[in-house]
């Protein structure tokens, strides 16, 4: 059922939940208010969730990762939810698509290493720390990665805490606001699938590490490709760098 782009307003019928072979519901950039019912999560059909740009409130259950079991995309950007992030979306296996973005979700960051079909992630423009960083040492197991966007967070800590334990299949890394110290590792020279790099805006010190030069395939990218089945297939990456 997609019916997103529209004027539709009100809250989101909590009847939605008694279609239970319902496999794609899109309900994006729309007028709707109010809660999210917990039935909706609980539509283990479900494979892409789209929620975003409405005026959405509170916060997601805690079971999400394991009712939304056949998950690949959940996409709540541009809303108003609150609260933490559930540990349970590391147990939503088949996801590979997480867009979190301009919400005023908070605290750590849980660990995501076992979504390793996880190719898209984006938490940026939250209010989101990093803890004991045990959620980007998760990443390293996740190769698909290529799109990882946490701006406008508050992540703390040494840069290269964070740099050495991305995969190596990232090619967009934006980690610009947010309040990161140090120096940029020589190790960033490894990753050469990037293709853009945003570390502006934090607290950042020291040298420019020479092996940037080895990143061939920076500035290559114009555009950014969403995987989705159902919708919008491209975005300006510096539009979206902007937002």
């Amino acid at each position: 059922m997609l019916l997103s782009h529209n004027s539709l307003g009100g809250r989101i019928p909590e009847s939605l939940g008694k279609l239970k072979t319902l496999q794609a519901l899109d309900l994006s950039y729309n007028n709707l208010s109010g809660t999210v019912a917990p039935a909706l999560y609980n539509i283990s059909s479900l494979t892409f969730l789209g929620l975003g740009a409405n005026q959405l409130v509170g916060t997601l259950p805690t079971s999400i990762g394991n009712t939304l079991t056949s998950i690949t995309e959940l996409i709540l950007e541009g809303s108003r939810f609150e609260g933490p992030i559930p540990a349970s979306l590391a147990n939503a296996t088949n996801l590979q698509y997480l867009d979190l973005r301009s919400n005023a979700f908070t605290g750590v960051i849980p660990s995501l290493g076992s979504l390793t079909l996880l190719s898209y992630l984006d938490l940026g423009a939250n209010r989101l720390e990093a803890g004991d960083w045990s959620f980007m040492s998760s990443l390293v197991n996740c190769t698909q990665l290529n799109n990882l966007w946490l701006d406008r967070n508050n992540l703390q800590g040494t840069i290269s805490t964070y740099i050495t334990n991305i995969p190596k299949s990232l090619e967009i890394m934006v980690l610009k606001h947010n309040q990161f110290t140090g120096s940029i590792p020589s190790e960033i020279g490894k990753f050469t699938n990037l293709t853009v790099i945003q570390l502006d805006n934090n607290f950042l010190s020291g040298k420019i590490p020479d092996t940037i030069g080895n990143l061939q395939n920076l500035g290559h990218s114009d555009h950014i490709q969403k995987p989705t089945f159902w919708r919008n297939p491209k975005i300006n990456w510096e539009a979206r760098a902007a937002y």
